[in-house]
């Protein structure tokens, strides 16, 4: 062996050390993110795609001379080999495509008037609102008090894990923060977005029919960032006419809501629900 030859063998040994340790790094990284999450929130697909996606990172990083081996050594292996690329390949594109769709499309809304403000649940902690759902009625009391008489619909049914609805725990949340009761109307049967959106409309178009909205009132619906794209093209799907304002994010969790974000959104297109 010579020494041009030696010096490459080196150099290929330093990369492959330092993709190894990138592998293991990220891999571990996300795998250590899915069970912080699943120690803080309620379980849901976002936390446990970080787990998912590292856990093969971290393998083939621990395991790379005799994986490897495995993907050159037959036709069975190479196939493996061009999967698991493929895998993560499409899973970054998809990835990448629905957040800079939903970063796009999170716009604030044309008026600030409104007549109707929907607020979409997020999960309760007993009676107590989530951060993340303290956030959109936060935002939902701002626009509140930027209209002139609006009506608030809270919307979110009770989970499993839940003693109150959602609706009730946000209710009651925002006439402790200063909100009229009777301003704040509770729609407590919904358990998705889609529901959501079509119970909330059934509030509505019963407030025009009793003259309490005009016949085109200006609607809107309180979500977070991530969530306001798919929302409202499930709300115009409806024949909800309906804006969305984004609120404030829970940043610890922005890689768990985005994940989960990007597989609801690839569903419902797939479903032909977008």
């Amino acid at each position: 062996m010579t020494k041009i030859d030696r010096m490459n063998d080196n150099k290929k040994g330093i990369l492959t050390a330092i993709f190894r340790i990138a592998l293991i790094t990220v891999g571990g990284l996300l795998m250590i993110e899915s069970v912080i999450a699943y120690g803080a929130r309620s379980f849901n697909l976002g936390i446990i795609m970080p787990f998912i996606i590292g856990l093969p990172l971290v393998v083939l990083g621990a395991l790379y001379p005799i994986i490897t081996m495995f993907f050159r050594s037959c036709v069975f292996g190479r196939i493996i080999k061009w999967c698991f690329i493929a895998a993560y390949a499409g899973f970054c594109a998809l990835f990448a495509i629905t957040t800079a769709t939903i970063l796009i499309n999170s716009r604030a809304p044309k008026s600030s008037n409104y007549d109707a403000i929907i607020v979409l649940g997020a999960g309760t902690n007993g009676r107590e609102p989530t951060l993340q759902l303290r956030f959109r009625l936060e935002k939902a009391a701002e626009c509140f008090n930027s209209s002139s008489d609006a009506y608030i619909i809270v919307s979110g049914g009770m989970g499993t894990d839940e003693s109150d609805t959602e609706a009730a725990v946000m209710k009651n949340w925002l006439t402790r923060n200063g909100i009229p009761s009777d301003r704040v109307i509770e729609e407590g049967e919904s358990s998705s977005t889609e529901e959501n959106m079509l119970f909330s409309k059934r509030i509505i178009d019963a407030l025009v029919e009793s003259g309490k909205l005009g016949a085109e009132p200006t609607v809107v619906f309180v979500t977070s960032r991530f969530h306001v794209f798919r929302a409202e093209r499930l709300a115009k799907r409806l024949g909800v006419n309906a804006e969305g304002i984004a609120s404030r994010e829970y940043k610890r969790f922005l890689l768990n809501d985005y994940m989960r974000e990007c597989a609801a959104i690839v569903q419902h297109f797939v479903l032909g629900k977008l």
